[in-house]
């Protein structure tokens, strides 16, 4: 990222997702939040505006990507002033279209449990990239309700379901997971709570025709989640330092 700009203005930036597909990531993670702000919902947006950003509020920043110390609510703040701040998802999409390889993470910070589903769904559909994309969440109810949505229509929609830091993922995870209809499961690969995967763990996640993803937890070193990585063998591994993990012979 350029010196000047703070991590939390950055991250989902149409410059880091294009600065991340040029060091040849295989998948990009990016957030969903929804607004609903009445104008936000028209014709056009009939469920709502999706965008891109981790938080459930934003920092408006200037040319120069400072913090103003304006903040703006993702969820209710009228659509013109979130622009200033955070990233249309579909704006994104245009910029780079790749159908094949984002992770798109839907956010449960705003609880809408049912209309973000809904409005990720419609975007997708109006791309032709309902199978193609991956989306994950650490909200089931929000994957369920997403699946049901593309079942509704006769399709199979590719889901991880992910658990936080501080998750042992079990068994019956596992088996949720399959019973779900979810490809993917995914949980750290370190922290320190030293949960998350273990080896036997990823044996069996794959053993069930799971695919086994790790993501790094920000109060381990990257270089030792990613070292934990290529050791546990992941299928998919979400890093803050793709570099660090390709020099570690990661394809």
């Amino acid at each position: 990222m350029p010196s000047s700009w703070k991590e939390s203005e950055w991250e989902n930036s149409v410059q880091a997702i294009g600065g991340a597909f040029n060091k040849n990531a295989r998948y990009i993670e990016i957030d969903a939040q929804l607004n609903r702000h009445p104008n936000a919902v028209t014709s056009s947006t009939p469920y709502g505006i999706l965008y891109t950003h981790h938080d459930a509020r934003c920092e408006e920043i200037n040319s120069s990507g400072q913090g103003t110390g304006v903040w703006r609510n993702i969820a209710s703040d009228d659509p013109v002033l979130v622009d200033r701040c955070a990233e249309r998802l579909s704006n994104v999409f245009n910029r780079w279209p790749y159908a094949n390889r984002y992770i798109i993470e839907m956010k449960s910070d705003t609880g809408f449990t049912e209309w973000l589903p809904k409005t990720l769904y419609h975007l997708l559909n109006a791309k032709g990239w309902r199978t193609t994309v991956i989306v994950s969440s650490l909200n089931e109810t929000l994957l369920t309700n997403l699946s049901n949505e593309a079942v509704r229509n006769g399709i199979t929609m590719n889901l991880m379901r992910v658990f936080g830091y501080s998750h042992q993922i079990s068994l019956s995870d596992m088996d949720n997971a399959v019973n779900k209809g979810f490809r993917y499961i995914a949980g750290t690969t370190f922290s320190s709570l030293s949960r998350g995967w273990t080896p036997g763990g990823v044996e069996d996640a794959k053993a069930r025709g799971l695919y086994a993803v790790g993501w790094h937890w920000a109060d381990a070193p990257v270089s030792t989640s990613n070292q934990q990585a290529v050791a546990l063998d992941l299928d998919i591994m979400i890093t803050d330092s793709i570099s660090d993990l390709q020099q570690r012979g990661w394809q």
